[in-house]
């Protein structure tokens, strides 16, 4: 079998997207073995490390690597090709591309750890997959009998199935992408954080003249990192303080910080693999856990072919804008390749200019769009404090047996309603469970949402097997429902609220609501409204009026009767 034939098989075995439909000038090419080679070499180490259950250090794991790597340079010696480069696969030494390989799989969770006689030992992880935009993105070291495409040392499939599980999860990236924070920041405050943002350290806490100056408020609050606009609603909370450092800078200048598009003419390598790989920049200020994602699915040129700069990366077209979805929130607009083609510049240069501010047409047209949303946010916010406030104030009038007669009757409410908002999540990946509400609608829920703060009402949601608590507050914050779906639980939740302050202030006056004739009034929901029969006998039983405009209705059946 000839050198071609060999890594086509290779590159057929690991399902190397990227490298389909190559041509023979591509095949011929060292830089189509080095990406070969490279995955398969990655591809060795896993399995290594899955022969070796009670563990392996990384000094066995690395030579096993360097030997795979040793054995197809024998064999570019045997067959008397790449004279001119030794017979190496790579311009890095086999060593140094085994530890960068070992490194990309220790920081992205393929590793588990444990000390034996003073050494560290490497063991699998436990498998886990998510599906992001059709891919089923795989962080597993268990592939004898698996066979996932791969993209540098990463692996997936392509899947039809609707988003499983949380990839953003999956890599240990945060909650929010760069888009959360887009209506929080605007021109007024863009000097600012220009100014202060350091990434490498906490954005600093602000008073509250600053914060009327730049429009954003930043506070600490036990140790987690709030930020959000002047009016206080739908705040961002992080307890990754870089991230929200880059982020908000990125929101602010989006073309500047996204991912850039090279065109990197070193041996003819943007020329021979534009058409299915991405080469790129990786941004300076790129947090971490980002960087490390970007790099498991990536070729690094600086290690397979002698680059100048250290950050530029070969990737999957197709995984590449994944993976940017995944980091940025939306889908980067491709490079015009015809542009591309005609560039007859040596150097790499960037698809967008660093220099580049966003226009004033783009402007207005984004606080065009900002505006809707921020007062109908400013609306409900409105809306629910007034509410809350009212309600408050009836509840701290509440004897300890009317507190549990609410308490009692709020679960049945919340039914009356569940309906309603499971029509609504079936537009979500998530699957509605039922309404959390803290004692008597009053105090906290024992419960804490998503990014571990406390809430009064909240919402449990499943999604496979796993259960999560969102304060309703965050359904949008935590990119749970769309805006437009967020604002129709938070009026089904108002409306209930609404009904709990008719309940309590006709309790404070009215004590024998129930010696009306309305006992057998009920009784016509008992077969043909269930929930709504459910509640009214809890009401009954505890003692407590319904609602304005059940009462109106109970008037109109009795009347009628």
């Amino acid at each position: 079998m000839d050198k071609i034939t060999l890594l086509q098989q290779i590159k057929n075995d690991l399902d190397i997207k990227a490298l389909d439909n190559a041509t023979q000038q591509v095949k011929r090419s060292s830089l189509y073995q080095s990406i070969i080679v490279y995955s398969a070499a990655a591809r060795q180490m896993l399995f290594v490390l899955s022969e070796n259950q009670q563990g392996i250090n990384k000094h066995d794991l690395i030579n096993a690597t360097v030997e795979f790597i040793n054995l197809f340079e024998r064999i570019n010696e045997d067959k008397g090709i790449n004279k001119d480069t030794n017979n190496k696969i790579f311009d890095a030494t086999p060593s140094e591309v085994a530890d960068y390989i070992f490194e990309r799989y220790l920081n992205t969770g393929f590793f588990l750890s444990t000390k034996r006689d003073h050494k560290t030992l490497y063991l699998p992880a436990p498998p886990k997959e998510a599906v992001f935009n059709k891919r089923l993105f795989i962080r597993t070291s268990f592939l004898s009998n698996s066979h996932p495409s791969m993209s540098g040392t990463g692996f997936y499939r392509i899947q039809k199935l609707d988003n499983v599980d949380n990839v953003r999860t999956l890599f240990g990236l945060p909650s929010y992408t760069v888009r959360d924070f887009l209506p929080l920041v605007n021109r007024k405050n863009d000097k600012w954080i220009k100014a202060t943002s350091q990434f490498d350290a906490a954005l600093p806490i602000i008073n509250n003249q600053q914060s009327k100056q730049i429009d954003i408020i930043v506070e600490n609050k036990d140790g987690l990192l709030h930020v959000y606009p002047q009016d206080g609603s739908n705040p961002i909370i992080s307890n990754n303080l870089d991230y929200a450092c880059w982020a908000l800078y990125s929101a602010l200048n989006l073309k500047r910080y996204e991912l850039r598009q090279k065109v990197f003419n070193h041996n003819n390598i943007g020329k021979i693999f534009y058409e299915k790989m991405m080469i790129f920049e990786l941004p300076a200020h790129l947090p971490n856990r980002e960087q490390e994602l970007f790099k498991l699915y990536s070729w690094p040129i600086s290690l397979i072919k002698d680059a100048a700069k250290q950050n530029i990366y070969m990737i999957d077209l197709e995984i590449y804008h994944q993976l940017h979805d995944l980091i940025y929130g939306a889908t980067q607009i491709k490079a015009n390749q015809a542009d591309i083609k005609s560039s007859k510049s040596n150097k790499a240069r960037s698809v967008t200019k660093s220099d580049q501010t966003p226009s004033n047409t783009a402007i207005k047209q984004t606080q065009k769009l900002k505006r809707p949303i921020s007062s109908e946010k400013n609306a409900l916010k409105k809306e629910r404090d007034k509410l809350d406030s009212k309600y408050s104030r009836f509840a701290r009038s509440f004897t300890k047996p009317k507190k549990d007669a609410i308490d009692t009757v709020i679960p049945l409410l919340c039914s009356l309603n569940g309906f309603a908002v499971t029509k609504i999540f079936k537009q979500s990946n998530y699957r509605f469970i039922s309404f959390d509400v803290g004692h008597a609608g009053v105090d906290s829920s024992k419960h804490y949402c998503l990014c571990n703060t406390n809430y009064t009402w909240g919402i449990i949601l499943a999604k496979d097997k796993m259960r999560k608590h969102v304060n309703i507050e965050h359904l949008s914050t935590h990119g749970i429902l769309s805006f437009e779906n967020y604002v129709k639980v938070e009026k089904i939740v108002n409306k209930m609220k609404s009904d709990l302050i008719e309940i309590a202030q006709e309790a404070e006056t009215t004590t024998n609501y129930w010696t009306r004739p309305y006992t057998n009034a009920i009784l016509t929901y008992e077969k043909t409204q269930p929930d709504l029969y459910r509640f009214l006998q809890a009401l009954r039983e505890n003692n407590l009026p319904t609602p304005l405009e059940i009462d109106k209705k109970l008037k109109e059946i009795y009347a009628h009767n």
